[in-house]
């Protein structure tokens, strides 16, 4: 596929990938509210001081869904999701991820490590939270639904810069 295919179908692929993030749990589960630290993602995540070029999108969305992709790539023995939509969900991110790396590839050397440092920090909080909590089912659902405004986020962000 082309870079470029890439990038005009990236919004509508990162708006799916919700969908089924969103089906495959449901509604957040009432006995995890007091576990929730509510919501930990900000708008500086996805606030350049000028408007990002075509690079810098991709290889934001590359670093973001790569992100998620290792998230769920953790034990997930403890959840009680949908497995059918669990495995759609995880196949939309790696088809994803594996597109936009033919893309971004030789831009990631290392860049991304200072470019990007409050994504970063950010799913490091997420991990904080599922090695706190033991990957329990409330971990989970804390870091579905943060994944979920995460891809509000970054749909907002692509689209809006593409205008």
């Amino acid at each position: 596929m082309s870079c470029t295919r890439t990038k005009n179908t990236l919004e509508i692929r990162i708006e799916e990938t919700k969908k089924k993030l969103e089906e495959m749990g449901g509604r957040f589960p009432s006995e995890c509210i007091n576990e929730n630290p509510g919501q930990m993602l900000d708008d500086t995540v996805y606030h350049f001081d000028e408007t990002p070029n075509e690079s810098t999108r991709l290889s934001m969305a590359y670093e973001a869904l790569k992100s998620v992709q290792n998230i769920f790539k953790k034990d997930l023995s403890s959840t009680t999701w949908d497995l059918h939509q669990l495995n759609l969900f995880q196949n939309m991110i790696d088809r994803t991820v594996e597109r936009l790396q033919f893309c971004v590839g030789e831009q990631l050397s290392g860049s991304s490590e200072t470019k990007y440092a409050n994504l970063k920090i950010y799913f490091e909080k997420l991990n904080g939270i599922l090695e706190d909590k033991g990957h329990s089912r409330c971990a989970w659902e804390i870091v579905r639904m943060e994944v979920l405004r995460n891809l509000e986020y970054l749909s907002k962000f692509f689209g809006s810069s593409q205008r």
